[in-house]
This record gives structure tokens, C-alpha cells and sequence, in this order.
């Protein structure tokens, strides 16, 4: 007989990841800190980038040091609904299938953490 481990939604709810397992978050604070830090002495972007090839974009690296470009594209983006393009019902799904089974990986491995 098999027996399926079932999630109440208690358990779904109780179950945050945190920064630190949130697979979303391509930075910490302190590379954030660290980024700025080197901008400020004067460090090409693409320098920085080169530092930080492993973790993110060198978009991203500007948005850091520029967060105003990041506003004014977030709002670009907003206004001509730019996710129609690429945002499906069927993709969505399979975002979701892979959140929950990296949640459930957590959970079995009594990984909770607060926010």
C-alpha cells in the first residue's frame, strides 16, 4: 500500500523559504552593498559584472547601481502589458508545479524558515 504524503494548507502557509532558500533572489544584501561600494570607487560596469558573472546579469548590476532605470522600465513594462507575450495559462502551471516540489523538498527535509 502506497501512502501520499498530503499538505494541508496550514502547512503551505507555514512553510516560507525565506531569502535565503527563495530561488528568485539573485543577490544578497551584501553584494548589493558590495556593488555600490565598487561603483562608488569608480569601477566600469562592466567590471562589476565580470565579478558577479556567476550569480546575475549585468542588467541587473544596473538596476543596483541605477535603481531609477529599474523604476522607469517596471513602469514601461507595465503600461504595454509586456508579459501577455510570454506569460501563458499552461506556463504558469509548470512555474507552479516547480515552486511546490521545491517547497515539498524543503518541507521533507524540515527545512522551515521565518521571513
Amino acid at each position: 500500500m502506497i501512502i501520499e504524503k498530503t499538505y494541508t494548507r496550514k502547512v503551505w502557509a507555514e512553510a516560507r523559504t525565506g531569502k535565503e532558500h527563495d530561488r528568485r533572489i539573485k543577490l544578497s544584501d551584501d553584494d548589493r552593498e558590495e556593488i555600490r561600494g565598487l561603483h562608488k570607487q569608480g569601477t566600469p560596469t562592466r567590471e562589476i559584472a565580470r565579478r558577479f558573472i556567476t550569480k546575475c546579469s549585468r542588467r541587473l548590476i544596473q538596476f543596483v547601481i541605477f535603481p531609477e532605470r529599474d523604476i522607469a522600465l517596471k513602469a514601461t513594462v507595465k503600461a504595454e502589458k509586456r508579459w501577455l507575450k510570454y506569460y501563458t495559462t499552461e506556463s504558469r502551471r509548470k512555474y507552479m508545479q516547480n515552486h511546490r516540489a521545491h517547497i515539498r523538498k524543503l518541507l521533507d527535509n524540515k527545512i522551515k524558515y521565518e521571513m
